[in-house]
């Protein structure tokens, strides 16, 4: 979900862009991290939001009315969620589309309840909620267990025997870790490290004594990330490296690339393969994770009030017992336990510093 934290938290004043609504106009709200940590999610969030959107009003809208976006940064701040969350309550609604990365932001998640106010996200694993708040908000997210099945089956098959592993210290590499010390994968070193950490002699050291096959990365902050690959590089260059989804932005990164001799990482399938084009002609650029999903939750809550309903426990009731046609998972109900059943394949890619 979290490919790389290249946007670092921005100093500005709330940003607020409200689009002005008139009597036969329905206002849908979205909490949306158009700054900070999360703005190239949040870019294709709000953007996968308005094709939605678009599409229902060139359908004629809902039930005759102009569907209109109702946006506020959350600047990737829990404060500012918090007290985006407050101005848009005031207006009394069913259902929030958002925050971005709500599972690393979970304290709105009460006060919505509070306020019967239903929190629809694109990007959270469901995994990652406390348990006290997972039986509230709705995610459109991808399913994060069957993703850390699916990487530590294949790295089995693949003839690894001798994984080690090194996440950074946050919530959500720490859901993942956890993920992977539930199955029975056996971890020759299991090492934690802060976010902006650059020196990573002594946890080289320790891993050349234990002698891995495979290094299992979970580390977002970019600084932290470009330090331990170039690193390992110079070291351990025949050890071969595995991720999860985040994979491919490290591919794509032109400071990541050479430092990726031998790279196994998990990517999921979005079902509609002409989702992307229709995004890309729309928008001028590729969706990257999380925009169709964006596009699905949003199609998703629009069909829930295009029935009837109007409060946020019918509408929550309504998309957990549906069976839906998205662009993420093709025609798919929710699992019983609120979870999505994801499809993920495995890439490999090997002499990425050619």
């Amino acid at each position: 979900m979290k490919i790389l934290k290249i946007f670092a938290l921005a100093l500005l004043a709330p940003l607020v862009t409200v689009i002005a609504s008139h009597a036969e106009d329905f206002a849908v709200p979205l909490l949306v991290g158009q700054t900070g940590a999360s703005a190239s999610f949040g870019k294709g969030e709000t953007d996968a939001y308005t094709l939605a959107i678009e599409e229902w009003n060139a359908r004629g809208g809902l039930n005759g009315k102009t569907i209109v976006p109702s946006l506020e940064d959350t600047q990737t701040s829990q404060q500012q969620i918090v007290t985006a969350f407050h101005r848009v309550a005031l207006g009394k609604p069913s259902v929030i589309l958002g925050p971005t990365w709500l599972d690393g932001f979970q304290a709105v998640i009460p006060l919505a309840r509070k306020q019967h106010i239903l929190l629809v996200t694109p990007s959270a694993a469901r995994e990652a909620f406390a348990p006290e708040n997972a039986s509230w908000p709705i995610t459109f997210y991808h399913n994060s267990t069957v993703e850390i099945q699916t990487l530590l089956k294949s790295l089995k098959e693949k003839g690894f025997t001798r994984p080690a592993l090194v996440y950074e210290e946050e919530p959500f590499a720490e859901m993942i870790r956890k993920l992977v010390t539930q199955t029975d994968t056996k971890l020759v070193a299991d090492i934690g490290v802060q976010g902006g950490t650059t020196g990573f002699q002594s946890i080289i050291t320790n891993l050349k004594s234990k002698k891995p096959d495979v290094l299992i990365v979970f580390v977002w902050d970019e600084r932290s990330l470009l330090s331990l690959l170039q690193q390992i590089h110079v070291q351990m260059p025949a050890l071969t490296l595995a991720t999860v989804h985040d994979g491919e932005g490290w591919l794509a990164n032109p400071a990541f690339r050479p430092n990726l001799p031998h790279l196994i990482h998990t990517q999921f399938v979005i079902s509609d393969s002409t989702f992307k084009e229709r995004f890309k002609k729309r928008f001028g650029y590729e969706p990257m994770l999380t925009a169709s999903n964006a596009y699905d939750a949003m199609n998703a809550v629009l069909q829930a009030y295009a029935s009837g309903l109007s409060n946020a426990e019918e509408i929550r009731k309504y998309l957990l017992s549906q069976t839906f046609k998205t662009a993420t998972f093709g025609t798919f109900k929710f699992n019983p336990d609120g979870s999505v059943p994801s499809q993920v394949e495995v890439v490999e890619v090997e002499s990425t510093s050619k």
